[in-house]
């Protein structure tokens, strides 16, 4: 073999291992907001191995109260959702209590931040077909008068699951959401209309989360949203959108 051609392989050689290490890096501006739950599924199915001790499906989802341990310090599950859950996991045997919640808090802040932003899109995939008409209808009204929110979610300080209930094929999970946010109206010309930049204020929020148990589609989406301060209408930051009785 000549040494030519010996040096034309070591080129090709390099080339690959080039091209390969190129098209192969990933620099995370492919998706600016991902769907929180969408790793959910690919999460979950390590806890259903099929190394497990046990056999059946219902036996394979990690029990409701062992969860506690996997949640961080400022979130709980209320006694009232574990029946729910339970029955969420029968149907489900992906579903786990602690996934959800981590997820559920990615979503508060993008749903809460897209809104001020007016990023319809986003919001188009994280809320429902009604809740996202209340609150494109108030992105609209927003546009309109020619103002402009900013708002940021600092920190979410507690977070409760209240209940979890079936219907038909159709879960459903109800979390409280206790957070500090800077919410800031401001009209055409940058005069603050409502709010202040510099001083976060205390919201309480419960939504419901939703989503089709048998779907292969991992995203639970908003189903509800309402201030649970109603005594002080100032710091709501998204539509309530309570059904009425």
């Amino acid at each position: 073999m000549s040494a030519d051609i010996i040096l034309y392989a070591l080129v090709a050689g390099g080339l690959v291992y080039w091209l390969k290490s190129i098209l192969g890096e990933r620099h995370g501006e492919e998706n600016d907001r991902p769907n929180p739950f969408t790793n959910i599924k690919e999460e979950t199915e390590k806890r259903a191995a099929p190394s497990s001790p046990h056999g059946n499906v219902v036996d394979n989802v990690t029990p409701v109260e062992e969860v506690g341990p996997s949640l961080e310090k400022h979130m709980k599950i209320e006694h009232t959702a574990e029946k729910g859950l339970d029955a969420i996991a029968r149907i489900d045997r992906n579903f786990a209590a602690d996934k959800f919640m981590k997820a559920a808090q990615n979503a508060f802040t993008i749903i809460i931040e897209s809104f001020g932003e007016g990023d319809r899109d986003t919001l188009k995939h994280l809320l429902s077909p009604n809740v996202f008409k209340a609150f494109e209808k108030a992105i609209t009204q927003r546009d309109k008068q020619n103002q402009t929110a900013e708002v940021e979610v600092q920190a979410i300080r507690e977070m409760d699951m209240l209940d979890a209930w079936t219907e038909s094929k159709m879960g459903f999970i109800k979390v409280r959401f206790v957070a500090d946010e800077t919410n800031v109206l401001k009209d055409e010309n940058g005069k603050i209309l409502e709010g202040s930049a510099n001083r976060a204020s205390e919201t309480v929020d419960v939504w419901t989360f939703g989503r089709d148990l048998r779907s292969n589609n991992p995203a639970w989406l908003v189903y509800e949203t309402r201030d649970d301060d109603a005594a002080d209408s100032d710091h709501k930051t998204v539509p309530d959108t309570k059904k009425k009785k």
